[in-house]
């Protein structure tokens, strides 16, 4: 019998109008998995830009949801873990920003200290020539 465009076809006694394609079957592939990794990727990545969000607005803040993005992922089992290949992609991009955000963080700090410490030391020396105390406990400039 011919199918008209925009006409009734029955499928399996109820009618359904238009092309309706099957879905895709591979044979041997779970398309359950299939979404299941979309779903956990899509998660994944909405942590990442939550994480870049909070590292702009609040500074070191975003590194810990970037690293709770990627602990997620790495402590399922192995085996479901290389069932999700693009939920472990968003799960590396995400350990890698944060590891790289850590480092720059910890350098910054550092060169912070050590920045005050120089300048603290710096200042008592010139303080220190330049001033004198007389036995009373005054400070008195130095003559030079």
């Amino acid at each position: 019998q011919a199918q008209v465009v925009g006409q009734p076809i029955t499928v399996v006694g109820q009618p359904a109008y238009g092309y309706q394609p099957a879905p895709l079957q591979t044979p041997g592939h779970d398309w359950s998995m299939v979404q299941q990794d979309q779903q956990a990727a899509q998660q994944a990545w909405i942590l990442y830009g939550i994480g870049c969000f909070l590292c702009w607005c609040l500074g070191p803040c975003g590194p810990c949801v970037w690293y709770a993005a990627a602990c997620m992922h790495f402590c399922k089992p192995k085996e479901e873990r290389n069932r999700l290949p693009q939920a472990g992609q968003a799960a590396c991009c995400s350990l890698a920003t944060a590891i790289i955000s850590t480092v720059l963080i910890v350098a910054v700090i550092a060169l912070y200290v050590i920045l005050i410490a120089s300048t603290s030391a710096d200042s008592s020396y010139y303080a220190s020539s330049y001033y004198h105390y007389d036995s009373y406990g005054h400070r008195r400039r130095s003559p030079r």
